[in-house]
């Protein structure tokens, strides 16, 4: 027998959970955090 298709929509909360963690993949080697270079003319004491 084939199963009906449910919208995502309609589904319950547990099962749209599911859904999108199994469709998210992962970052990988790379960092999602945003970097950037300290400020070069801010004063520090250990230069």
């Amino acid at each position: 027998m084939k199963r009906q298709y449910i919208p995502l929509e309609k589904r319950s909360k547990r099962e749209q959970k599911a859904y999108h963690a199994m469709r998210r993949g992962n970052w990988g080697t790379a960092n999602p955090v945003t970097r950037k270079p300290p400020n070069s003319k801010a004063y520090t004491i250990f230069n």
